[in-house]
Formats: C-alpha cells, structure tokens, sequence
C-alpha cells in the first residue's frame, strides 16, 4: 500500500464514530507491499457499524484482486468473547477479588482426612483460613503463635518400632 494507508484506515472508524481500544500495524507476510492492521474496539461499539465496516473492506480487497482475505473478524473466529475469556488479574491487588472463592474450595476436611476428627485441628485450620480469606493487599501480614499444645506427629503417624 501506500504512504498514509493507516491513516486511511482509521479515518473509516472516525467517521462513523468507532472508538478504537489498540491498534498494530505491520508488513504483510502473504502479501508483499501490503500492510496489516489489527485493531480492538471499544466494547460499546455497535455491532451493526462493525460489520459494515468489515464487509466495506472485504469489498476492497476484492477490488483489489487480493487472493486472501484482508480483512478478519478475529473475534467471530475464535468465538471469544467476555463471557468464554477468563478472567486474569493484571495487578496484585486483583486477586482480593477471587481469594475468597479459590480460599473457599479447601476449607472443609474430608472424613478421611487425619485431622478430621481433632478439634484443636480444625479450630487451628479454621483460624488460618479466616486470616487467608480477610485479608487485603496493603494489610498488615498477621502475627501468627506457633505454640504447639498437642504435638501434629502424633496419631496415624506415629512410627512404631518393632
């Protein structure tokens, strides 16, 4: 293409008032000469503006006499969308937002569990699952006391010797 062909383009979104989230442009490697754009919308774009605006460059690419298409919905091809991409945090102060729920999935013993019938166990797990799931990035981390009134070794994991 020629010089000024990203301007071009995104002069298409400014005249029909699509905002643009990220923009990337590089050389094509099937086409030689031509260029590549890739471009994200912002998520209140209307749908109907969208397509008309990829079918408007399909057509030119056709005019073009380009075999391959240059224009693609990458969207519609992976079928992703903001309910099938999960959720990532992107700072650490994200993760207070799903601690709780992940926190959640080993607060209860399975019967078979040794602890599962020794209160002070459970008292203890319990006391450390309340500090995990109350705090906050930028707390202060808790003081926790180590003293031991029962021995954790005792029990099904004695070693007997014989």
């Amino acid at each position: 293409e020629e010089a000024g062909a990203l301007a071009e383009t995104l002069k298409v979104f400014k005249q029909r008032h699509v905002n643009l989230t990220h923009i990337e442009s590089r050389p094509s490697k099937v086409h030689v000469g031509c260029y590549e754009f890739m471009v994200e919308f912002a998520q209140d774009s209307d749908p109907d503006t969208l397509e008309s605006i990829i079918r408007m460059f399909r057509r030119r690419a056709e005019s073009a006499g380009l075999q391959a298409p240059r224009v693609q919905d990458f969207n519609s091809q992976i079928k992703q969308n903001k309910e099938s991409v999960p959720w990532f945090p992107m700072k650490i102060s994200d993760i207070d937002q799903f601690a709780n729920r992940v926190l959640s999935y080993g607060a209860e013993l399975d019967a078979d569990h040794p602890g599962f019938t020794d209160p002070i166990y459970r008292a203890r797990r319990k006391h450390f699952a309340d500090i995990a799931a109350n705090f906050r990035h930028g707390d202060k981390i808790p003081r926790v006391s180590t003293h031991r009134k029962r021995s954790a070794h005792g029990g099904p994991f004695t070693v007997r010797s014989g």
